[in-house]
């Protein structure tokens, strides 16, 4: 039973209070078509959800909270030197609130032609390890 915050400040101090985490049950969006075509759950949604994470530009847009998405200001045409090891830093920070979401490992970078960086990595999640990559355009 959901409580409102008025009633959990009511509750005996002896009351135990068990969190209990929503399924990740969500709408499927087709990649190719962009539609939303049906709801998917597990493994299927995290893919979703990362890919999402990834797409959305950190502290940009009002309508997500400040702790969604990546950020990837000044990363792009910074030496080398402080791409990496930030860059691993941001990808931690940018699926810290996704508690499906245990860790990352296996990070593989790559410059790829003058302005643009490849990154894979494994995002090990409650659902199995996930392969991702992404790629950064230096016109981004």
């Amino acid at each position: 039973m959901a409580l409102l915050p008025e009633q959990i400040n009511a509750l005996p101090i002896d009351t135990t209070i068990e969190y209990v985490d929503f399924p990740s049950l969500t709408w499927y969006i087709d990649p190719i078509t962009r539609h939303i075509t049906r709801m998917c759950d597990g493994r299927e949604a995290i893919k979703q959800t990362i890919e999402e994470i990834l797409s959305v530009a950190r502290f940009k847009f009002s309508i997500f909270t400040p702790n969604h998405g990546m950020d990837y200001d000044r990363l792009v045409g910074s030496n080398w030197g402080y791409v990496v090891p930030e860059l691993k830093r941001r990808l931690l920070d940018a699926f810290r609130p996704d508690n499906r979401i245990t860790g990352l490992s296996d990070f593989k970078l790559d410059q790829v032609g003058l302005d643009s960086l490849r990154c894979d990595f494994l995002v090990h999640t409650v659902y199995g390890e996930v392969a991702h990559s992404m790629e950064v355009d230096g016109t981004r």
